[in-house]
């Protein structure tokens, strides 16, 4: 799982090559992790799947929807190698 992008520390912003639509990013750290979807004009936080057990934060999904909305051009154009990988 390549590591686009680490800020605030321990917080990491993920791609999961050949990952489903619509096309996103896993925000982690130690902790935590949300997903936020990226295809649009706007960030957007993604509900887990039935499978996912994320555990999050108001605090921390906020930071990372401010992130990846501030980040927004950067990451689109970085997770399109990842995502045409299948």
């Amino acid at each position: 799982m390549p590591i686009l992008i680490r800020f605030a520390g321990k917080v990491r912003i993920i791609v999961y090559p050949g990952d489903h639509l619509p096309t996103h990013v896993h925000v982690k750290d130690d902790q935590y992790e949300v997903k936020v979807n990226i295809s649009g004009d706007t960030a957007q936080i993604m509900q887990p799947s039935k499978k996912e057990r994320f555990r999050t934060t108001p605090k921390f999904t906020e930071k990372a929807l401010q992130f990846c909305q501030a980040n927004l051009d950067f990451l689109k154009e970085e997770v399109k190698i990842y995502y045409e990988a299948e």
